[in-house]
């Protein structure tokens, strides 16, 4: 079980910039993404 456990943290200390770089991308583009919709679907048309 220790050898699991070491071995699964070793992955995430590789992984880890990834995660951190993804995570905050996600955190931006998709509440973005989402207002992008609504503002076009919510826009007066001319």
């Amino acid at each position: 079980m220790p050898e699991t456990h070491a071995a699964e943290f070793e992955r995430l200390k590789q992984a880890f910039p990834v995660t951190v770089l993804s995570g905050i991308l996600m955190l931006y583009v998709l509440p973005g993404t989402v207002a992008a919709v609504l503002g076009a679907a919510l826009a007066k048309k001319k």
